[in-house]
């Protein structure tokens, strides 16, 4: 319909131009094959290549919208971001403290401290592997009656562990991360929804750790890097991300 008339072969241009094999000539001699390729050029440009087009153009906008609501946690993306659009200092301490438990903690002080475990890497850790005598949380000296769970099973729980962090009213809060693993936002929002539940004065440590085959082996300085530089996008003087020293 948008091609003009004369480009539409008629029947009898259709039956003139078949091929004769053993005259090796077109059914019509007076035929010219040349008169069909205004017609292919269109088929091919109709039924070929704007098929094409639209479809590209279709799958574009459809990926263009997925990466829209894509969060962006992946490290290699981390990396990027640090080195084009570098993070202000002075929110947070860059440096990264080693902290280790010497001496006894008091239980007064035990009562103050909370724990919690977040991500879905210490779902499957019983309290035997998380307080053995090894573990970071040993070192610490936190206890069982101190630790909560939340960002492994869903926004539940989460808001289960933010209404006991209110009614306990803690003087300090851990929260042990998986080192391997970058922030994301989902994170980061808890977090902000943790200082709003435990006011602007109580510390909060985010202390990633790696565990391996029943050991706990220390992080690499890359992934606390990653760590410490997205956390101080939250502009928290109160929070702070910490490591254990190597004795």
């Amino acid at each position: 319909w948008a091609a003009p008339e004369s480009w539409t072969p008629t029947a009898d241009f259709i039956a003139g131009t078949r091929w004769e094999t053993l005259d090796e000539t077109f059914r019509d001699p007076s035929a010219d094959g040349r008169d069909w390729w205004p017609f292919l050029l269109t088929s091919l440009l109709v039924w070929g290549l704007l098929p094409r087009i639209l479809l590209l153009s279709w799958i574009g906008a459809r990926k263009r919208k997925a990466l829209s609501r894509l969060d962006w946690n992946h490290r290699g993306y981390q990396r990027w971001m640090e080195i084009m659009f570098p993070l202000k200092s002075g929110s947070v301490r860059a440096e990264i403290d080693e902290v280790e438990s010497v001496a006894p903690v008091s239980g007064k002080l035990q009562d103050s401290r909370m724990a919690l475990l977040w991500g879905a890497w210490p779902k499957d850790l019983s309290d035997d592997v998380l307080f053995a005598a090894h573990s970071p949380l040993t070192a610490l000296q936190f206890q069982a009656a101190n630790m909560l769970r939340a960002g492994g099973q869903g926004l539940e729980q989460d808001a289960t562990a933010l209404s006991e962090l209110a009614s306990t009213k803690p003087q300090e809060v851990w929260v042990f991360v998986e080192a391997g693993e970058s922030p994301d936002k989902r994170l980061t929002t808890f977090i902000g929804k943790l200082r709003k539940q435990v006011g602007d004065s109580c510390p909060v440590q985010v202390l990633p750790l790696e565990f391996q085959s029943g050991n706990w082996p220390s992080p690499k300085t890359r992934d606390l890097e990653i760590w410490t530089r997205t956390l101080q996008g939250l502009r928290d003087r109160q929070l702070s991300v910490r490591r254990l020293a190597n004795s």
